[in-house]
């Protein structure tokens, strides 16, 4: 009896262990000027189609970015911002804080009709537009205070300390 009350305590604790190290691992408490570091880590250590996320504690709105390497072995940085329920009333006002910010855009089209387009900016390398990016969102479009705490998240992204598509 006492071993099988001991297999089932165990058989708890590694389905418990399991589902959490599904999870993502999330940076709490993350000032808004230290995200450079993290675009650093979804550059170099990203594989193909790598996410960071950057939410805001306890609400459903974020940003996106992803990581490509394309054919030519080009590696980069994309920003994509979805036409979603959540996001409908930031979209218009970030499309124009980007072109008064002189980021260049495309909106691409998804063909489903929850997410009919997202909003596309190609980052390349250049990882001090991705700060100023996510800082013109997350003030002008989000309205965070400067000095509120974002959460950040990543998928596909090596814990290595390596780098990922760079020949």
């Amino acid at each position: 009896m006492i071993y099988f009350l001991f297999s089932a305590l165990a058989l708890v604790v590694i389905i418990l262990v399991w589902k959490r190290a599904k999870k993502p691992f999330i940076h709490k408490n993350i000032s808004q000027q230290s995200l450079t570091k993290f675009f650093e880590a979804l550059l170099f250590r990203g594989h193909n189609t790598g996410c960071l996320f950057i939410g805001i504690p306890n609400e459903t709105k974020f940003l996106q970015f992803s990581k490509y390497i394309d054919a030519q072995s080009s590696v980069g940085l994309r920003f994509d911002f979805p036409l979603a329920d959540w996001s409908r009333n930031y979209y218009e006002p970030l499309k124009k804080a980007l072109a008064n910010g002189g980021f260049e855009f495309a909106i691409k089209p998804t063909g489903d009709d929850r997410i009919p387009e997202f909003i596309v900016v190609d980052l390349k390398q250049n990882l001090e537009s991705a700060l100023a990016l996510t800082l013109l969102a997350l003030r002008d479009i989000f309205r965070l205070n400067p000095n509120e705490l974002v959460e950040v998240y990543f998928e596909n992204v090596s814990p290595k300390d390596e780098k990922i598509g760079f020949g």
